[in-house]
């Protein structure tokens, strides 16, 4: 079996497993993989807005962008936008550039 069917049969077993109500952790003992490998391989959680939107930050941020305007132009807090790109590691502690 190849790598990729492999992935697609879990996903389809970690789906059903969840109609059936089952918590992340249930799956992760009944499949011997961890709690947080589960929510991954599951395609009905939802990804969290600001992760989705932080590629589109950073490239901004790189072309030149501030915080300030990048913000302002997605309609989100500031210190959210100056969060993420913290955490891609293109703002020092104190908010300058590296």
């Amino acid at each position: 079996m190849k790598k990729k069917e492999f992935s697609e049969n879990r996903k389809r077993q970690i789906a059903s497993l969840r109609r059936q109500g089952k918590t992340y952790e249930e799956i992760g003992q009944l499949m011997g993989i961890t709690r947080q490998r589960v929510e991954q391989l599951d395609e009905s959680t939802p990804r969290t807005k600001y992760s989705t939107m932080q590629s589109g930050w950073v490239n901004r941020y790189l072309r030149g962008e501030n915080a300030y305007q990048i913000a302002e132009k997605d309609n989100v807090a500031y210190m959210v936008v100056r969060y993420q790109l913290k955490k891609a590691g293109l703002i020092l502690k104190d908010g300058r550039r590296k």
